[in-house]
């Protein structure tokens, strides 16, 4: 017998799903924005082990580079100069760090948690990642201008051009209606996260408009005053969004790895007091001018010091809660990674208060003791903080059943290894470079003293760079090999009760 297949009719077919060009699935919008920031972790450790290359050659090549490293070349249509030199490469590594790969995973937790905080779904996955479009296309567009001589500011997170900041203010500002709209119904006795969340996001859209305002050319600036905001402007963001995001997400991973409650409430409302008041008086530290009174600027420093009270006020209640369940660290899971990031955030509050220091401050100011002291916030709490969020999160973001995989152990450790390294050998190194300019000892002298610490700098930004491919292509074998499994999510029409002052866990599968 035989017989032929009848060709399907047009109406026989199944109507093909039509994917929507902007992604709107629940928990799409936390998903894109981790994916992205783990591009920009790779991205910015890459250029981390540029710049110290240009600091190294000098030193290692002296007669074919006695002047330094600079290239530079002209575009010509628009009359701008292309230059890559230490300083230029210095600011891209900053932004494509704390702009690229924190903010992207501080938002990509932030949405991720506040629905399972509130017990509501997140109002528009769409608006997030319509935000994500803005934010992004910004930092790349600020990270090209960091290398144009015509539109590149000083600085270690460069100020870009009005229309770069407007457009990653218009990023910000979509974010922030996302969660306000989500958080609002439920913002009395709301947890702790969320006032860290919120604060935090406020600000940075704050700066980011008042910087892309103060870019415009009919605002009349002078060097000075541009210098000094620009420095308060850095602080302002290292203290309220790294810092702020990255606490909040530890209250919310160290209750949910442990499935304890947190240990006060008390305390944590006492560190979002300390929180707001020292970090307007730490940014006032930063003021270092004549026409600055000096008690402005000692209360400043003050102010930085007692930051270390706040970190001590967090660190103490979050060590307290995972009491009884200290068995957990001895993998490379969610509380392992956030315990990394405590220890870490400790270090670097003790680091910015001896930095803050007059002699210190005068001693190592234009070295690399800032960048390495920043790298122990940005590249090991705030990165560890983010690491713990994604362990926890991406299976259920993903809704796949990911039971871990050497590479999580790989990340874990040359990421830590990577930062002490790093940020160690940047900070001996700015320390021996403001001795040696206080000994009046010759640039041929301090060159050939640097190269040593720039080398292990270099080692451990090779590390860091590690960790951060290993998180990327664990991110990707999630998502491509792991069996689906399903999670509970917050349901999409209720909106469930507030979350009490010590319970983070009001929402189901989170």
């Amino acid at each position: 017998m035989t017989g032929r297949w009848k060709k399907l009719r047009p109406y026989d077919e199944p109507p093909r799903h039509r994917r929507r060009l902007i992604p709107g699935a629940p928990d799409s919008a936390a998903g894109l924005w981790f994916g992205v920031a783990a591009l920009w972790f790779v991205i910015a450790t890459g250029i981390g082990l540029l710049w110290i290359g240009l600091r190294i050659l000098p030193a290692v090549l002296p007669d074919t580079f006695p002047d330094g490293v600079s290239v530079s070349f002209g575009i010509p249509i628009v009359n701008w100069t292309f230059a890559l030199r230490p300083d230029s490469v210095a600011a891209g590594f900053m932004i494509a760090l704390v702009w690229g790969w924190l903010t992207n995973a501080a938002i990509a937790g932030i949405l991720y948690a506040t629905p399972r905080l509130t017990g509501a779904p997140l109002q528009s996955d769409t608006l997030a990642n319509l935000g994500l479009l803005a934010w992004n296309g910004s930092i790349a567009a600020g990270l090209a201008a960091a290398y144009v001589t015509e539109l590149a500011e000083p600085g270690t997170l460069t100020a870009a051009p009005w229309w770069i900041d407007g457009l990653g203010a218009l990023g910000l500002l979509i974010v922030n209606g996302v969660f306000w709209r989500t958080v609002l119904p439920s913002l009395r006795g709301a947890y702790v996260s969320l006032l860290y969340f919120g604060l935090g996001q406020l600000t940075i859209l704050g700066l980011f408009g008042l910087q892309a305002l103060l870019e415009l050319p009919f605002i009349p600036l002078d060097d000075t005053a541009r210098a000094l905001i620009g420095a308060a402007f850095v602080r302002l963001v290292v203290v309220y969004w790294v810092t702020g995001a990255m606490v909040g997400t530890l209250y919310y991973v160290v209750p949910r790895a442990t499935g304890n409650p947190l240990y006060s409430s008390g305390l944590a409302l006492l560190g979002v007091a300390l929180w707001l008041v020292l970090g307007v008086g730490s940014a006032l530290g930063t003021l270092v001018d004549p026409s600055v009174p000096y008690v402005i600027t000692t209360l400043g420093s003050v102010a930085t010091m007692l930051l270390v009270v706040h970190a001590f006020v967090v660190i103490a209640n979050l060590y307290l809660t995972i009491s009884g369940r200290w068995t957990l660290l001895l993998g490379a899971g969610s509380l392992t990674l956030a315990v990394m990031s405590l220890a870490f955030f400790g270090a670097s509050a003790l680091f910015d208060a001896v930095g803050s220091l007059r002699g210190v401050e005068a001693l190592v100011a234009r070295t690399g003791w800032p960048i390495g002291a920043m790298l122990f916030l940005t590249a090991g709490a705030a990165t560890f903080a983010w690491f713990a969020t994604a362990d926890h999160g991406l299976p259920r973001i993903l809704r796949r059943d990911w039971r871990g995989s050497p590479l999580g152990g790989i990340r874990l450790w040359t990421t830590f290894t990577g930062v002490v390294v790093a940020g160690l050998g940047l900070m001996f190194g700015g320390l021996a470079e403001g001795s040696m300019r206080v000994a009046q000892a010759t640039p041929d002298a301090i060159r050939g003293t640097l190269v040593w610490f720039d080398g292990i700098a270099g080692i451990g930004l090779g590390l860091l760079a590690l960790g951060g491919l290993a998180f990327l292509i664990e991110l990707f074998l999630i998502y491509t090999s792991a069996p689906r499994a399903t999670y509970a999510i917050p349901p999409q029409t209720s909106v469930a009760a507030p979350a009490s002052a010590t319970d983070p866990a009001p929402a189901a599968g989170g």
